[in-house]
C-alpha cells in the first residue's frame, strides 16, 4: 500500500484553482498532473509510502480543532529530480497557528516517517514543469494579483491509500474533534 496526507480546500477554490490551472496550461503547456488527489495541500511528505500508522494520525486528529485557512497570491519554490530542475508554482496558504499545529504533530508522531519537516511551506500546487526562468517569470507577472478573497474552514484531513496496482487513490476523511 501507498499512503498520502492530505487537506482538501472546498468545491469553490477547488473550481477556481483548476480553472487557473487550465489558463496556464493553455497558455504554457503542459504543466504536470496531481492524479486523483485533485486540488489540495500535502500535509506531510512520508519516506515511505507504503507504511502509515493510522492510529497515529487518529490520535493527533483528535486533539486539533476546526480552523480556517485563506490563499494569497502565487510563489515559487525549485526542485530537482533526476537532474533535472523544475518549478512549482503555487498558491500561497494563510494559515493559522492551528494548521501549524496540525502539520508539527503529525510529523513528530510520524517521525520516522517523514521528509523535510522544517522546510513544511503550505501551499497548494498550481504547476509543476521544468520551464525556462523568463517564463516562470511570466507566470509570476501575469498572476501576481490572483487571491481568493475569502476564507475556508478546514475540519478533517485525507487519508489516501493505493495498492502498487492501483492507479487512483482512495480517501478516507478523518475529522478533527472540537470538542473544546
Amino acid at each position: 500500500m501507498y499512503y498520502t496526507l492530505i487537506v482538501k480546500p472546498g468545491l469553490k477554490t477547488r473550481r477556481r484553482v483548476t480553472s487557473l490551472k487550465k489558463r496556464i496550461s493553455n497558455e504554457y503547456g503542459y504543466i504536470g498532473t496531481l492524479s486523483n488527489k485533485g486540488v489540495h495541500i500535502t500535509l506531510a511528505y512520508l519516506k515511505d509510502y507504503r507504511h502509515l500508522d493510522m492510529d497515529k494520525v487518529y490520535n493527533v486528529c483528535k486533539n486539533i480543532k476546526a480552523f480556517n485557512i485563506g490563499f494569497d497570491g502565487l510563489d515559487y519554490f525549485q526542485r530537482e529530480k533526476n537532474g533535472r530542475i523544475f518549478y512549482i508554482v503555487y498558491l500561497k496558504v494563510i494559515y493559522p497557528y492551528e494548521f501549524r499545529r496540525l502539520h508539527d504533530l503529525i510529523n513528530n508522531a510520524l517521525k520516522d516517517n517523514v521528509i523535510n519537516s522544517s522546510e513544511f511551506v503550505p501551499h497548494l500546487s498550481i504547476a509543476r514543469k521544468n520551464i525556462h526562468d523568463d517564463e516562470l517569470n511570466k507566470i509570476l507577472e501575469k498572476y501576481k494579483n490572483f487571491k481568493l478573497d475569502y476564507e475556508e474552514k478546514i475540519d478533517h484531513i485525507l487519508i489516501g491509500r493505493r495498492s502498487s496496482m492501483e492507479k487512483r487513490w482512495n480517501f478516507k476523511r478523518v475529522y478533527f474533534n472540537d470538542k473544546f
